[in-house]
């Protein structure tokens, strides 16, 4: 899935308008990014010729695809979430994600707390 398929264009003064107004903005452009660099490291270790490498270096390549994978597969569904005005919001209590914890998870699916008890 591409960025274009997730988040549709729209004109360009309607944007700059919405991207003013919208303070989830700076987020869409940190996820496009992300989205870009990890399917590039993807693309990196998906062309790794195995044939002649140690067992132990193919494990390794397998687990940093897997991991990017399911990066790749976490960011796209962030962009999803803000393409349907979902973004930023708890799957769990639905409050408000804090701007913190998106600046330093901007795929994170659920706030602190939710995730805490997501994971005991």
């Amino acid at each position: 899935m591409t960025i274009a398929e997730v988040a549709p264009a729209r004109g360009a003064s309607s944007t700059r308008r919405e991207h003013s107004a919208n303070p989830r903005f700076p987020f869409r452009r940190m996820l496009e990014e992300l989205h870009a660099m990890h399917t590039v490291l993807l693309t990196r270790i998906d062309g790794e010729d195995t044939t002649e490498s140690d067992p132990d270096d193919e494990l390794v390549l397998r687990i940093q695809s897997s991991s990017q994978h399911w990066l790749l597969g976490e960011i796209e569904d962030a962009l999803r979430r803000l393409a349907d005005s979902a973004y930023g919001v708890c799957e769990d209590c639905r409050a408000d994600i804090p701007p913190r914890r998106l600046e330093t998870i901007p795929y994170a699916r659920r706030c602190v707390a939710c995730q805490r008890r997501s994971v005991s």
